[in-house]
């Protein structure tokens, strides 16, 4: 009998162990473990959301966006250049739309005067500020540019100062200001309008005499007491003086208008100073960023120009003119699928139909060596239609950059007036005659155009050559503000007409 109480007692006692509780405890107890659950919930939303902040905020703009030779870019640098260009590129987008005064010509060529934009855009730079990742990719291509430059300036010890960098300053605000901080009397545009060469046919480019109608006889006043009949010397009659009766009107519509008088130097400064102001505080209102990163632009154009200035110093000023003719034979060759004008090597002209078109430019060499006229020859049997109707006659030309290489070359060489024996060139067969050869400077304007040629193809070695990774995600940093509408606002629609 004990035993059987013992058992019923132990049973009870984990009856009461084990008991339910009550409805109010089984409550409170949920509601704890659902408290728990929210507080683990909201504790690692919270983690996530610190994360993605500190990651936005301090490791993703820390981040290198690309890499250039080992030299990283980073987020951040780039973010803000992005907003820089594109508040920069509006800006002049809004002073052109202003200066040219709803004048649809005065605002082309103002847009057509900024710096280049990459196609399919270039001379639209509304719709090259749309496109979001276009204008993006044209900013870190610059900057990747940067950093080559500058390892280039490194090697070629050339340094860019403050100086040079106010410079590009100066002359970014003298073009919307259209005040000059350094005036100069001399126009810098009018030289280039005169340098144009023209062909010139001398005397000397034909051998065949060509008839000249008899001066139209002028009856002439003979020298005082000269009688009829002796060799009396003529006197060119001189125009006569007939006055006008109004030469105070005809001297008013000669005086030239009168010119812009400069303005004092402070007034100058203050001009630009003021203008300077308005400039670098607006871009930190319009697209918060700082002078620096505005600045950073006109480095890359003072960076840009010293080395243009470096790369092309050993580019020859002078350049060698002649006056010469030929006689082209390129009969077979035209279309025998070994022609190229763009590229040309010298094993062509071994080659059959060559050989056979040379057989032929030897005979016409022959001929002028025995004394045919060049003149004639080259309007008989010249393949060159345009100098051959003017007796093979190509006029004064600057031979290297006029001339194909291996027609260039032997005008250089030759001897003046001696026919030269038959030129092989990627036309065909030339025989040549250089009448007159001279040295000339070459015009500031194709200098210029020369030098940025150069520059630009030294630039393109660069890119080509260097190591650059980009991240893959890169256009998912590329900065949405400020936007265009935001920075053109009303002046789209003018801008896009």
């Amino acid at each position: 009998m004990a035993k059987k109480k013992t058992q019923g007692r132990v049973r009870k006692v984990r009856s009461e162990e084990r008991g339910y509780r009550s409805k109010a405890e089984q409550e409170r107890y949920y509601q704890r473990i659902a408290l728990i659950a929210i507080g683990v919930v909201v504790g690692l939303v919270a983690l996530i959301l610190v994360y993605a902040l500190v990651n936005d905020l301090i490791f993703v703009p820390e981040q290198s966006i690309t890499t250039v030779n080992d030299t990283g870019i980073k987020t951040k640098d780039f973010q803000e250049r992005v907003r820089a260009e594109r508040w920069f590129l509006s800006n002049e987008v809004v002073e052109a739309i202003e200066l040219s005064g709803g004048n649809e010509q005065i605002l082309q060529a103002l847009l057509s005067g900024l710096p280049p934009i990459p196609p399919p855009y270039s001379g639209d730079p509304v719709s090259f500020l749309q496109d979001d990742r276009a204008f993006a990719r044209d900013v870190l291509e610059k900057m990747e540019l940067t950093v080559l430059l500058e390892e280039e300036a490194d090697r070629l010890g050339v340094e860019v100062d403050e100086g040079e960098i106010q410079g590009q300053v100066d002359e970014y605000f003298e073009r919307w200001t259209n005040v000059e901080l350094t005036p100069t009397a001399v126009p810098s545009e009018t030289p280039e309008m005169t340098q144009t060469p023209t062909p010139l046919i001398t005397a000397t480019a034909s051998s065949t005499p060509t008839a000249t109608e008899p001066p139209t006889s002028t009856p002439l006043p003979t020298a005082a007491d000269c009688e009829e009949g002796e060799d009396c010397p003529t006197v060119t009659p001189e125009p006569s003086l007939t006055p006008t009766e109004e030469p105070t009107e005809v001297l008013e519509t000669l005086t030239p208008t009168a010119t812009n008088t400069p303005l004092p130097q402070n007034q100058l400064e203050a001009t630009f100073d003021s203008f300077a102001d308005g400039f670098y505080d607006e871009a930190n209102e319009v697209a918060e960023v700082d002078h620096e990163a505005v600045r950073d632009i006109f480095y890359l154009r003072a960076l840009r120009a010293a080395l243009r200035a470096e790369v092309t110093k050993d580019l020859p000023d002078e350049a060698v003119w002649a006056d010469t003719r030929h006689i082209l034979i390129s009969s077979g060759v035209e279309d025998d699928g070994t022609q190229d004008t763009t590229t040309f090597s010298p094993a062509v002209c071994d080659t059959e139909p060559w050989v056979a078109s040379k057989a032929e430019a030897d005979e016409v060499y022959q001929a002028l060596l025995d004394g045919e006229p060049f003149a004639a020859m080259a309007l008989a049997v010249s393949d060159d239609p345009g100098s051959g109707a003017e007796g093979g006659n190509l006029g004064w030309a600057d031979v290297e950059n006029t001339y194909v290489e291996p027609f260039a070359e032997a005008i250089v060489n030759a001897d003046i007036g001696v026919v030269l024996e038959p030129v092989c060139s990627q036309f065909g067969w030339h025989i040549i005659q250089v009448l007159d050869r001279e040295i000339r400077e070459v015009p500031e304007f194709q200098l210029r155009q020369e030098r940025q040629t150069q520059y630009d193809e030294w630039e393109q070695d660069l890119l080509l050559n260097a190591d650059i990774e980009r991240r893959e995600d890169w256009t998912e940093r590329i900065p949405e503000e400020p936007t265009y509408e935001e920075l053109l606002g009303d002046v789209i629609g003018v801008a896009e007409q």
